[in-house]
């Protein structure tokens, strides 16, 4: 049985594998219908939760002086915490990449079958990976608003 931290580690690239052999099983295709509205809203929501993230890790940054970072610190969380950060903003910028480059991969009927599955995967990990960081900074956040004193 995975622990909970394998869970995490690794739900979003689990997550985006099935995502993607599920689309690719039932003959997923992104038409040209629609396809340049979703790529140009795609690159507009990797870019908006880019700059989250990179917000968030600023206002991350002072904690590591808290109770919470030192904890944080002794466990060996942070690093992997950081490791997170990094993954979940890359992929981000990474779903913004595929999405213009799928604009130039689109033919008369619909966007190319490799680079939709890619362009698939990365927006599911990407939406993982945020999920991801923004339960465990919510945790932190809440955490560090409480007195290191709760006795009173």
């Amino acid at each position: 049985m995975p622990t909970s931290l394998q869970i995490e580690r690794w739900g979003p690239s689990l997550l985006a594998c099935a995502v993607t052999a599920a689309w690719w099983w039932f003959d997923g295709a992104i038409t040209i219908t629609f396809a340049k509205e979703l790529l140009g809203a795609l690159i507009g929501a990797a870019s908006i939760a880019a700059g989250f993230l990179a917000t968030s890790l600023s206002i991350l940054l002072p904690i590591a002086s808290t109770s919470t970072g030192s904890k944080l610190r002794r466990s060996g969380y942070r690093a992997l915490l950081f490791e997170y950060m990094r993954s979940a903003i890359f992929s981000c910028l990474l779903l913004a990449v595929v999405a213009v480059v799928s604009f130039f991969s689109l033919d008369e009927h619909r966007v190319g079958s490799g680079v939709a599955a890619l362009l698939i995967y990365n927006a599911t990990f990407a939406a993982a990976a945020l999920a991801r960081v923004t339960e465990i900074l919510m945790g932190l956040f809440e955490r560090g608003s409480e007195p290191d004193d709760k006795g009173g």
